[in-house]
């Protein structure tokens, strides 16, 4: 599968002060629209400077209809994609496939509010 170019990636100095791209935080969103349902689907990492990313695609879906999410491709979250997913639960968008770590990610949090 060929990302395009245009991917987010970040640099980082390596210890020789030669700058390499880390492809370590990329996340890919596929909007796949079956009407009247859209399905986006999140693969790779879910962290805080793509939040904004996500929820732009999440409002532009729901402008045509009814919108789920796919996990089963995603690998992480952080504290801040976690608080994204438990918000999309609260406005009552499946989430669906998530992987193991996912859930536990989740339910961690969710216990830790409730203490």
């Amino acid at each position: 599968m060929n990302w395009p170019a245009s991917c987010f990636c970040m640099e980082v100095e390596a210890p020789c002060h030669i700058r390499i791209k880390a492809f370590t935080s990329m996340l890919r969103i596929i909007n796949t629209v079956s009407a009247p349902t859209t399905t986006i689907a999140l693969e790779g990492k879910l962290l805080q400077p793509w939040i904004t990313e996500v929820l732009h695609s999440i409002d532009a879906a729901q402008a045509l209809g009814p919108v789920r999410l796919n996990l089963a491709q995603l690998q992480f979250a952080d504290e801040s994609g976690v608080s994204l997913l438990q918000s999309l639960q609260g406005q009552h968008i499946p989430l669906l496939d998530m992987p193991p770590l996912i859930t536990a990610l989740l339910r961690r949090s969710a216990e830790a509010q409730s203490v």
